[in-house]
């Protein structure tokens, strides 16, 4: 069985405390990848040759529950559901 890095309790735990500190708009996939790679898995002890992709990063957004929306002229802004954004 693959298991992978996320169903560790204590990388679920800090992948969320990091995204809920961000201000609303401010999560990016990018910001979110280099954390994990640069500092939430080596001081968990986790120490990845080649790090995680972009596309593992957005897998794990989506099981931490985050949704990514479009707004407008294709800004992408992440939030947990159920999170309404209003736009004006």
């Amino acid at each position: 069985m693959n298991r992978s890095l996320l169903s560790d309790k204590q990388v679920q735990t800090a992948a969320r405390t990091y995204l809920t500190g961000l201000p609303t708009g401010k999560v990016t996939l990018s910001c979110f990848c280099h954390m994990l790679n640069e500092c939430i898995l080596p001081l968990l002890g986790y120490n990845l040759t080649t790090g995680l992709s972009e596309h593992t990063a957005q897998r794990w957004l989506v099981n931490l529950g985050w949704r990514s929306k479009v707004l407008r002229k294709g800004v992408m802004l992440l939030g947990t559901w159920p999170t309404f954004f209003f736009l004006s």
